[in-house]
């Protein structure tokens, strides 16, 4: 039986209880499972940190009969996103026996994009041996990963493990993994469907509602029309005439009425000079025209001016106006030809139809 340790004896130049490193990782395979050291809770675990970066802490742990422990925290910056296609990259620590390298490092492994993505395989040798610390879902397109793009592998078993006694304690934390990923899917499933569930129904429900006022009708004595269409309404009203256009153009305001008037209204001042010429009997006269907004039909059946300014030398003697379809004219006549005047309120009444 090979037993350790013991106080060696040189025995023709050669200490007759060494070990090499074959036997002590066969001892620890027999004593530990493979994995990440319990202590500290997040040791070797892989984060997101902006950007496509990621970082592992520290921690240690061992592989295949080999321990490890890494000091510092490890920064990775995984490759650029597939334009069309999703893609799951891992971090693993790796057990290496080539003479260059006789060591456990940690690499990024990088995956194949696909329209369902698998994870890049695990090799598993007698001189080359992997476990997984995270896998990592690079949507197509992404720039950045987010921790919600990282599984944490370090507790599942079959792929990495947490190091306990290589006795049936195995088995449990396969079983401890397994219900605990079991309750996880279970959580987001019901998640999902609750939320899914309760959204369709708020949506089918406000639908009914929607489509429950389209048709309803509220009497008139509770504030209503008694109609579903407003030509119902304005019948069910009483209303004898209402307003069905109206608007601005060069200067007037103007109203369009279901019967046909049209009413409309200045909101510019006219300004008008008195002529150089002297003509008529009230002096010197000058004469404005303004378009009006709507041609009329038939005669104007009213027009007004309220209100009129003069100004400069001479009096204002006489102001007056006509109106035919499209335009309105305005004829000051003042004692002298440096009379002004200026006309602030101005309305027609007519017909459009």
């Amino acid at each position: 039986m090979i037993s350790y340790p013991f106080n060696g004896i040189l025995v023709n130049g050669q200490n007759d209880r060494a070990i090499d490193a074959d036997m002590e990782r066969a001892f620890n395979r027999m004593r530990y499972t493979n994995g990440v050291f319990a202590a500290p809770a997040d040791g070797l675990l892989v984060k997101s940190v902006g950007g496509m970066g990621l970082t592992v802490n520290v921690g240690g742990a061992h592989v295949d009969g080999v321990m490890g422990y890494e000091p510092n925290i490890r920064s990775f910056t995984l490759d650029p996103s597939s334009a069309t296609l999703p893609r799951k990259d891992r971090v693993v620590m790796r057990k290496d026996d080539a003479e260059g390298v006789r060591n456990i490092e940690i690499y990024k492994k990088l995956g194949v994009p696909a329209t369902t993505p698998s994870p890049p395989d695990l090799i598993r040798e007698s001189n080359y041996y992997e476990v997984s610390l995270a896998t990592i879902l690079v949507p197509k397109g992404a720039t950045e990963i987010t921790a919600s793009n990282i599984t944490d592998d370090r507790m599942n078993p079959s792929l990495c493990g947490m190091v306990v006694p290589a006795i049936p304690y195995e088995n449990q934390t396969a079983e401890l993994w397994q219900q605990i990923k079991d309750s996880i899917d279970l959580v987001n499933a019901a998640l999902d469907e609750t939320v899914a569930g309760n959204l369709q129904n708020q949506i089918d429900g406000n639908k009914t509602d929607i489509e429950g006022l389209q048709t309803q009708v509220r009497p008139i004595p509770l504030g209503g029309t008694g109609a579903t269409t407003a030509e119902q309404a304005i019948t069910n009203l009483g209303i004898a005439d209402y307003i069905v256009e109206r608007g601005t153009t060069d200067g007037w305001a103007w109203e369009k009425w279901n019967s046909g008037k049209y009413v409309c209204w200045l909101t510019n001042v006219i300004t008008i000079n008195s002529a150089a010429v002297s003509t008529g009997i009230y002096g010197y006269e000058g004469i404005v025209t303004i378009p009006v907004p709507v041609e009329l039909l038939g005669n104007v059946e009213m027009f007004t001016i309220s209100g009129y300014r003069g100004s400069g030398t001479g009096l204002v003697t006489r102001i007056y106006k006509s109106v035919n379809n499209n335009n309105m004219q305005c004829y000051l006549a003042g004692a002298q030809n440096t009379v002004q005047c200026q006309i602030t309120n101005a309305e027609i009444i007519g017909r459009w139809k």
